[in-house]
């Protein structure tokens, strides 16, 4: 009996030490951790357009010459651009 209760106790501490410790290392809060908003994130073309202040005719042929991320269904369907990913790509031209 108390060989299972010494077994426990340390089973125990031994989480308790692993969680302070992950806290340590890994200090994420709601307030530091970077929230995407994927409702949000996905533009139309003319959004990304405005977004990137650029025509959406420009945005078509960079689109076509594979210098911009899209998503589309399938031929024909709506095209749309995720904002994060314009962010990250023209923040890493500069």
């Amino acid at each position: 009996m108390e060989n299972n209760f010494f077994s426990n106790s340390i089973r125990n501490e031994i989480k308790h030490i692993i969680k302070e410790s992950l806290r340590e290392l890994l200090p994420l809060t709601k307030e530091n951790t970077p929230q995407v908003d994927l409702k949000n994130d996905l533009l139309t073309q003319t959004e990304a357009a405005d977004f990137l202040q650029i025509s959406v005719t420009t945005l078509i042929k960079r689109r076509k010459q594979d210098k911009i991320p899209f998503y589309q269904d399938s031929k024909g369907s709506p095209v749309f651009y995720k904002k994060s990913e314009l962010i990250k790509l023209f923040s890493n031209d500069e």
